[in-house]
């Protein structure tokens, strides 16, 4: 993984090439014993494991203070393993190891950390890696990121080192387990190729991604990286596909990945471009982009992050190989460093400062302060033992059943596991979660299961610390049930009739019946839905025999009934009947109810008998006919029969119907509004169907007055209303020889009142202190009100008010102080019903007034 490193620093120029002086402290640590003969436990809950790159060698740190507890592999101490750039553990619980050994390429190998003995040995050698990296078009393999699959197999990256411009893949080493003690078994599969120095992978952290294999195709600074997801990474057909393109949210050279605690993906940049500006940005579990997740945004300036770690607070560990690189290629030593970040992205410190703290390492004629550190990876979970994990013992559901599954776990570290199924050999998780799932018969339908098969089912068991194994698939035998179909009906059946068939079936849970189909023995066959339960036929031809036979059909078989049905045919009369109303008015049609115990098929005709003297004929069988009696009251008896290819069949009763009076259509219509003491004109309106007439019309004024009576059936009637305004309702009714009926309508009158005739007159002028006279006129034009009183406004302040109607009143204009003052002289006059205004005003002149 960082091989392009070298090329990257050597195009900076930021240091002169020149020989590396080793300090006391670089010595003393190449000094250090052999590891092989020491005992080294599991790693303490809270530490993290940190390859060191240039210094090939292996460090056990806080995580959160970052104090080195133990060096398991000191540097440069063993000549198995040079340059780490991928770790993993393994399911045995020890660290497998990607040896690069960028000094001899040739030499490059897996190698396996055992926790137990603290001893490294080759898992995987040179000789394999070279040959694949061969037949795949590269100089070297120089394996980098690495990773155990659910399946217990190795997957590894083939990145073919700074130089390779084609052939990356990802190699599937497959891995034998006996007894917990892993080994090569000697196969491998590619199951990426096409890519381009690809670097560090991950699995998915979910029940259905946990076989899908994500792999950083760094690109190698030839073409921008993308990130690859391989989905059924552990099956036989795996599919490789672009997950998170180049470019989004600026990704350039993506190194380390790891999913976050809300499922997210975080990608390390590493910047191997002209900026070097390392990030690490952060995606959704669907690869979309969300933000660059790391603050300041210069955090990782020169920095070169290639890997990621959470801790178990949350926070991110960013391994960072350092701005400078080592005196092998002519560099005055590595300066990297872990750097944690908080949840939140904002940067919190330099974990490593105080650990591995800056030498004076004499370079180019002067001293540079430099670490020899160079982190590349950073695993939590070493010595953590894979789970074991089962899918149960075999299981046999009958077809239309649920199916309830059994994981059986256990994980040395007593982690509490998760399962994720696969069903019906599809290797595709999460179609059922949890220990104990129960898929109905619809979802294994829809997952493809079939009655009568057999499938096989697997369950993935994670412990949640970074350990997911596959169990071994177990079969599930699906029995397919017989289907066990019977008909049953009568043993006689009417011609012309329904003949009444019962659908019976027992499918003991299995899956319904689709659809019957019935051969009715007549040449004739019926196909129904396989819900129902009845069916119906109608024989045509009597005294004959036919046998009846079934088939009910799902979608495993077509099963036939049991045993057919023999049916003997009679013939059944039609036996018609009519009903219909006791009576209709005369006029008005008549509806006759027909029905027959016959098939309508059979029926030819019906004639019908009205008894009014007309007999009617129809053919078919309708369900009713209709009639007209004769325009006259009195009573009919219906008599019908009906016509088959059998003979002629009468009803067994007659319906007797009587006609009656159908009663005249009679209306009333005039003005809505008219005066007191005037002729009011109503209209009259009346119809008879027939020939009856109507003798006379009675109308209701609505006024108190009496009823009027009209003889004959005039078109209109007069009234006068009383002298008083008010509103009235006028009905009528008009009797003819078979009763008394009233119009369907009213009329609403609102009848007025006439006002008084007024109007008043005197002298047009009048010398100041005589008496003036002012002559009234005032008539009703209805004898039956009278004028009650006058009042006089005479236009100078002055009101006189006279009773009853008099000819005449007189006023004095006095005292004005103005000669030749004139004055509007106004009445009004008040009868039984209101006050009226007179139609005229008189004026007044009034001279010689004295001045006062």
């Amino acid at each position: 993984m960082p091989a392009f490193w070298l090329r990257t620093f050597r195009r900076r120029n930021a240091i002169a090439r020149g020989p590396r002086q080793l300090t006391p402290m670089t010595r003393a640590r190449l000094s250090l014993d052999s590891l092989e003969d020491r005992t080294v436990p599991a790693v303490a809950s809270g530490n993290m494991v940190v390859s060191s790159f240039f210094e090939s060698a292996i460090y056990e740190m806080s995580e959160t203070t970052g104090a080195v507890v133990d060096t398991l592999v000191a540097p440069n101490s063993q000549s198995v393993l040079a340059n780490p750039a991928g770790m993993a553990v393994g399911p045995d619980g020890n660290l497998y190891i990607s040896s690069q050994s960028l000094l001899d390429p040739a030499a490059n190998s897996i190698v396996e950390y055992n926790v137990g003995t603290g001893t490294l040995t080759t898992f995987i050698d040179s000789s394999v890696l070279n040959a694949i990296a061969t037949a795949n078009g590269d100089a070297s393999f120089t394996p980098a990121g690495l990773s155990f699959g659910p399946d217990g197999n190795l997957y590894v990256s083939l990145n073919g080192g700074q130089g390779a411009t084609s052939g990356g893949a990802v190699i599937r080493f497959d891995i034998s387990n006996s007894g917990g003690v892993l080994s090569y078994s000697g196969t491998n599969t590619a199951v990426a190729t096409g890519l381009i120095q690809p670097t560090e992978m991950t699995f998915g952290d979910t029940a259905a991604t946990r076989n899908t294999l994500y792999v950083s195709n760094s690109g190698g600074e030839i073409v921008p990286g993308d990130i690859v997801a391989i989905a059924h990474a552990d099956s036989a057909s795996p599919s490789q596909s672009t997950f998170i393109a180049s470019g989004t949210g600026s990704l350039n050279y993506p190194a380390g990945l790891t999913w976050g605690p809300q499922g997210g993906l975080y990608v390390v940049d590493l910047a191997a471009t002209a900026s070097h500006q390392g990030q690490i940005l952060q995606f959704t579990a669907a690869g979309k982009f969300v933000k660059s997740f790391t603050s300041p945004s210069n955090a990782l300036l020169f920095q070169f992050p290639s890997a990621i770690a959470i801790s178990p607070s949350g926070d991110l560990l960013t391994a960072n190989l350092g701005p400078t690189y080592p005196a092998e290629f002519g560099g005055p030593g590595t300066d990297g460093s872990i750097y944690e970040f908080l949840g939140n992205g904002r940067f919190s410190k330099v974990l490593s400062a105080s650990l591995f703290p800056s030498e004076p390492v004499a370079f180019d004629g002067g001293t540079v302060d430099v670490t020899n550190f160079s982190p590349s990876v950073i695993v939590t979970n070493l010595g953590d033992v894979a789970p074991t994990v089962s899918a149960g013992n075999g299981y046999a559901i009958d077809e239309g059943s649920s199916l309830t599954l059994h994981a059986i776990g256990s994980d040395p570290e007593g982690y509490s596991l998760t399962y994720s199924w696969s069903i019906n050999g599809t290797d595709t998780f999460g179609q059922a979660t949890g220990a104990n799932p129960t898929l109905t018969w619809a979802q294994l339908k829809a997952l493809g299961v079939t009655a009568g098969s057999s499938l096989t089912v697997e369950v993935m068991a994670s412990d949640g610390h970074g350990q997911v194994v596959t169990s071994a698939p177990v079969t599930v035998t699906v029995n397919q049930l017989p289907v066990k179909v019977a008909i049953a009906g009568p043993a006689k059946a009417g011609d012309d009739t329904d003949y009444n068939l019962a659908l019976e079936s027992n499918l003991l849970g299995g899956v319904p019946i689709a659809n019957w189909t019935i051969n009715w023995g007549d040449g004739t066959s019926t196909s129904v839905d396989g819900g129902k339960q009845t069916v119906q036929h109608v024989y045509t031809n009597a005294v004959d025999f036919y046998t009846i036979s079934a088939t009910a059909t799902n979608e495993d078989s077509v099963t036939a009934a049991a045993k057919p049905i023999q049916v003997e045919v009679v013939f059944v009369p039609p036996k018609p009947t009519i009903s219909g109303a006791a009576s209709v008015a005369e006029g008005t049609p008549y509806t006759l109810d027909l029905a027959t115990a016959a098939d309508a098929s059979a029926i030819q005709s019906w004639t019908i008998n009205w008894g009014d003297g007309d007999s009617q004929t129809v053919t078919g069988n309708p369900s009713s006919v209709e009639h007209n009696f004769p325009i006259r009251p009195r009573s009919y008896a219906i008599f019908a029969s009906v016509t088959t290819d059998g003979g002629v069949y009468p009803v067994a009763k007659l319906l007797n119907v009587k006609v009656t009076h159908a009663a005249p259509t009679l209306s009333i219509s005039g003005p809505t509004s008219t005066v007191e003491d005037s002729t009011y004109i109503l209209q009259l309106s009346g119809t008879e169907i027939d020939s009856d007439t109507i003798e006379h019309w009675t109308i209701n004024w609505g006024d108190g007055s009496p009823l009027q009576v009209v003889s004959g059936n005039p078109t209109s009637v007069t009234h006068v209303f009383v002298a008083k305004p008010v509103n009235f309702t006028i009905s009528a009714t008009a009797t003819d020889v078979g009763g008394t009926y009233a119009a369907a309508d009213t009329v609403v009158l609102s009848v007025q009142h006439v006002p008084p005739t007024l109007s008043i007159i005197g002298a047009s002028s009048i010398n100041s202190g005589q008496t003036y006279t002012l002559f009234l006129s005032g008539m009703e034009s209805v004898p039956d009100h009278s004028i009650l009183n006058w009042t006089i406004n005479w236009g100078d302040g002055a009101t006189t008010v006279v009773k009853g109607n008099p000819a005449s009143v007189t006023h004095v204009f006095t005292n004005s102080g103005t000669s030749g003052e004139s004055f509007t002289i106004s009445a009004t006059a008040t009868d039984d019903i209101g006050t009226y205004a007179a139609e005229d005003t008189q004026v007044v002149s009034v001279v010689g007034i004295p001045h006062t």
